[in-house]
């Protein structure tokens, strides 16, 4: 395994090695390639001096039998990740694939390939996993009727959108969680505000700062404003912020409140009494 590592260790010597580690039957070191898969893998002038290549055979490994096999032959140009680097990306069928198949695989694997370059990303194991995940979804036993095979692909794309909703709902109810817990939080904010603030005031009015009707309008508002620290005394003791729907309303002046008050303005009283 040493010997595929490159002189300065770079990112391709490294997945070389681990590829060569993780499969030690399935991969394969090339020093050459042949003119046309250089041609069709999208280098049209034949090998790139110091590139490095391999060939990797791909099973779908998820049943108890695989039908279909393909190999995975992939050439990595020097500067690797880098977007400047060119990198060839060809399938061989080996078994059970269709030429069409075979053609869909490949333009998939070019376009993650040119996608991860851009981003200047390793692809070798991205190009494995998605090859393998090609070749699961194509697992089909050749003796089944093109309807099994239809119903097949059928319940596995059922499989998936359950999956997709099932992921979907679990996003919404965090969602909703977090929108329930923030809005608590800031009623809760609300009314330690409004208490704290009918705190100073009682205290400033008491201190002669302020005086009461001029805040609350009745001397009946501060006793219960004073009734209300009383009430939510036990609160702050336990930690619970008290409830904003418990606050005291400001009650009537008591000026209006008195009965033998006339409400009406001078002019209609004394028209009246005349």
């Amino acid at each position: 395994a040493s010997q595929l590592l490159d002189k300065s260790c770079t990112a391709r010597g490294l997945e070389f090695v681990s590829l060569a580690s993780i499969f030690p039957d399935e991969f394969e070191s090339l020093d050459e390639l042949p003119a046309d898969v250089c041609e069709k893998g999208g280098w049209l002038n034949g090998m790139i001096p110091e590139a490095r290549c391999f060939r990797l055979r791909v099973r779908p490994e998820s049943a108890a039998e695989n039908f279909v096999i393909a190999d995975l032959i992939c050439g990595v140009g020097p500067g690797y990740p880098s977007s400047s680097c060119s990198v060839l990306v060809h399938v061989e069928p080996v078994l059970g694939l269709s030429e069409f198949l075979t053609q869909k695989l490949t333009s998939e694997l070019k376009e993650l390939a040119a996608r991860f370059r851009e981003e200047e990303r390793e692809m070798m194991f991205d190009l494995f996993h998605h090859t393998q995940d090609f070749l699961r979804e194509h697992n089909v036993d050749p003796k089944k009727s093109f309807y099994d095979q239809m119903m097949e692909q059928e319940r596995l794309r059922k499989v998936e959108e359950s999956q997709q909703e099932e992921v979907a709902v679990q996003v919404s109810q965090h969602e909703e969680h977090q929108r329930r817990k923030e809005n608590k939080l800031m009623i809760q904010n609300l009314a330690k505000e409004e208490q704290k603030r009918r705190k100073q005031i009682l205290k400033r009015s008491k201190e002669g700062h302020v005086k009461p009707r001029d805040v609350w309008g009745s001397d009946s508002d501060i006793s219960s404003a004073e009734d209300d620290d009383a009430m939510h005394a036990g609160d702050d003791e336990d930690g619970k912020p008290p409830s904003p729907y418990k606050l005291p309303l400001p009650s009537m002046p008591a000026f209006l409140a008195d009965a033998n008050f006339d409400h009406r303005s001078p002019s209609t009283a004394s028209s009246e009494a005349a």
